[in-house]
C-alpha cells in the first residue's frame, strides 16, 4: 500500500477535490451515508482510523449481514496467519516401483497439495505443468508405464462443492469444484461456432479436450439471434443445445465434475507426447492404497500462496479462495474441507481477538448466503491484519481502484483518488447483496479501514454509488489533529 503520495500529485489533488476542507472526516462519511439512500435494503458500515484505532463511524456495525465475495478477505488473512506468506503449494509426481530397461514396473503417482496454480495462468500454456512432469518421467529414463498413473488427492476430502451451494449454478465457472489435484481452474472453455450455412450443426468443442460433449445445435442464418444453453446429464456429459448464427461464436468456461481425473487426463496426454507409454488407466487412489517407502520422486511443482491470495482478492476468484480454504483446513494433519476450513478460520478470528460469532463461514469465497459478518468485526480484522508483519502481502492481495484485472478496474478513477483505495468487493446480484471492504488512504497520509455491507438493495447501482461515495470522503477529509479519543473505542478486533 502506497503510503506516501508525490508532491505533485499532492497538489494535484488538493486542486481537483471539489469538497475539500478542515469538516471532520465522520461528518463526511455520514454525509455520504445520507446522500446514498439503498432502497429496501439493510445497510451496516464501520469505519476505523488506523492511526489509533478509532472507530469513527459506525451505522449497524454490530449486526451479522451476508458478505458476499468479502468472504475471501478472512480467508485469505486466516492463511497467511497460519500457512505463512512463503507457503508453497506442492504437487509431487513420483515412480512407484522398479525400473528396468525403460520398464516401471509398477505406478507414476501423481500426489497432490491443493495446488489451484496448475493452469496457463501464468505462462498461457494450458499444458506447462503437465509437460513438465512427463518430461521429468521422460528423463528419468521411463519408457513405458507397466502400471496405473495413480492420482492421490488425499490432502483434500473428496467433497467438491459447498453444501450450500446453489445447485443451478453448478456448470459456471465461478461454482467450480474443489481439489487437492486440480487443472485449469477446473473448468474447461466450451466454444460454439456457427457451420458456413443454415441448418447445419455447429462446430462444438472443448479447451482442453477432455470434456465430453452432446452437440444438439443448429445453425442459423445471419441476423437472427441465437439462444444456446448448458446442461450437464447424468452421466456427466455436457449437453449444448439451440441456435447459433453462421461464424458467430460464443464460448463459456463449464466446470468439470472430477477435478483430479481431469489433471490425470492431462498429464497422460503429455507423457504420450514425451514418449511414455501408459499401460494402465489414470485413476483415483484407493482406499487403504499406500505408497511405498521405496517410491523416487521425478518432479515437484511449487507455487507460492502470496500469488494465490491475489488472484482469488484481486479477481475474485472463488476457485482460488476455496482451494486456500481447504488447505488451510489441511494445515492441521487432517483432510482439507470445508469443516476443517471454518474451523481454522475460527481459530484465526480468535488469535487476532475477534468475539465468536461475528464472523461465521462455511467456504472460502462467498458464494453462500451462510457466509456473514458484521461490518465492525471486518475492520477489527483490517486493523489487525494492518498492524501485524503480513501488511505488506495482505495489502498487496487487494484490488485497487482504476487498476486493469481487478474488480475495481471501473470504479474510483479519478485522478485525485489513483491508487488510494485497496479493497474487496463482493456481489450476489439476484439477492441484491454488494459488499466493499478495505483501506483509504486520505490525502494528508490518514490511513482508514473500512467495511460497507449492503443486503436486500433493489438496485445494487445505488449500492455501488454508497460504497464509493464512503470511499472518496474518507480519501478527501483530512483527520483534525485536534481530535483525541475521550473513551475507549469501540472494536470488535484488538492490536495483536
Amino acid at each position: 500500500m502506497r503510503l506516501e503520495v508525490p508532491a505533485l500529485l499532492l497538489a494535484g489533488a488538493l486542486a481537483a477535490s471539489p469538497v475539500w476542507g478542515a469538516e471532520d472526516t465522520a461528518a463526511r462519511v455520514e454525509a455520504a451515508i445520507a446522500a446514498n439512500p439503498v432502497k429496501g435494503a439493510r445497510v451496516a458500515v464501520c469505519v476505523r482510523r488506523l492511526s489509533d484505532g478509532v472507530e469513527i463511524v459506525g451505522k449497524r456495525e454490530r449486526e451479522p449481514l451476508s458478505i458476499a465475495s468479502n468472504t475471501k478477505l478472512v480467508t485469505t488473512a486466516a492463511a497467511l496467519w497460519r500457512l505463512g506468506a512463503d507457503y508453497q503449494f506442492q504437487t509431487r509426481l513420483v515412480a512407484d516401483g522398479a525400473l528396468e530397461g525403460g520398464l516401471l514396473k509398477g505406478n507414476l503417482i501423481l500426489i497432490g497439495g491443493g495446488d489451484p496454480n496448475i493452469s496457463g495462468r501464468a505462462t498461457g500454456d494450458l499444458f506447462h505443468v503437465p509437460a513438465l512432469m512427463a518430461k521429468a518421467a521422460r528423463e528419468a529414463g521411463i519408457v513405458t508405464v507397466q502400471g496405473d498413473l495413480v492420482l492421490d488427492d488425499r490432502f483434500f476430502d473428496r467433497v467438491h462443492r459447498a453444501p450450500t451451494w446453489p445447485n443451478e449454478e453448478s456448470l459456471w465457472w465461478y461454482s467450480a469444484p474443489v481439489g487437492a489435484l486440480s487443472f485449469n481452474d477446473n473448468c474447461a472453455d466450451v466454444s460454439v461456432t456457427g457451420a458456413a450455412t443454415a441448418g447445419a450443426p455447429p462446430v462444438v468443442d472443448a479447451r482442453p479436450p477432455f470434456m465430453r460433449l452432446i452437440n444438439r445445435c443448429v445453425t442459423i442464418p445471419k441476423g437472427k439471434a441465437g439462444n444456446i444453453s448448458f446442461a450437464r446429464d447424468p452421466s456427466g456429459a455436457v449437453i449444448v443445445e439451440g441456435t447459433v448464427e453462421i461464424g458467430h461464436t460464443r464460448t463459456e468456461s463449464i466446470t468439470v465434475e472430477e477435478p483430479a481425473l481431469f489433471l490425470g487426463q492431462a498429464l497422460s496426454h503429455e507423457l504420450e507426447k514425451a514418449g511414455v507409454t501408459l499401460q494402465g488407466t489414470a485413476r483415483l487412489i484407493r482406499g487403504g492404497e499406500e505408497i511405498s517407502k521405496t517410491a523416487s520422486e521425478l518432479y515437484v511443482w511449487r507455487s507460492g500462496l502470496k500469488e494465490s491470495i491475489t488472484i482469488a482478492n484481486q479477481r475474485s476468484q472463488n476457485f482460488y479462495a476455496e482451494q486456500v480454504f481447504k488447505t488451510l483446513g489441511a494445515s492441521g494433519g487432517h483432510p482439507g474441507s470445508f469443516e476443517s476450513g471454518a474451523a481454522a478460520v475460527r481459530a484465526f478470528c480468535r488469535a487476532i481477538r475477534l468475539p465468536d460469532g461475528v464472523v461465521t463461514l462455511v467456504d472460502g469465497c462467498g458464494l453462500s448466503l451462510e457466509d456473514k459478518a458484521t461490518a465492525q468485526a471486518l475492520t477489527g480484522l483490517l486493523e489487525a491484519m494492518y498492524r501485524s508483519k503480513l501488511r505488506e502481502p495482505y495489502i498487496n492481495s487487494l484490488a485497487t481502484n482504476a487498476e486493469p484485472k481487478s474488480t475495481l478496474r471501473h470504479r474510483l478513477g479519478e485522478p485525485w483518488m489513483a491508487g488510494r483505495i485497496h479493497a474487496k468487493t463482493g456481489t450476489i446480484e439476484s439477492r441484491g447483496i454488494s459488499a466493499l471492504s478495505g483501506y483509504a488512504e486520505a490525502l494528508d497520509g490518514e490511513v482508514y479501514c473500512f467495511s460497507v455491507l449492503v443486503n436486500g438493495a433493489a438496485s445494487l447501482g445505488h449500492a455501488y454509488s454508497l460504497e464509493d461515495d464512503v470511499c472518496r470522503a474518507l480519501v478527501q477529509s483530512p483527520r483534525k489533529e485536534s481530535a483525541k479519543p475521550e473513551t475507549e473505542p469501540k472494536k470488535e478486533g484488538a492490536r495483536p
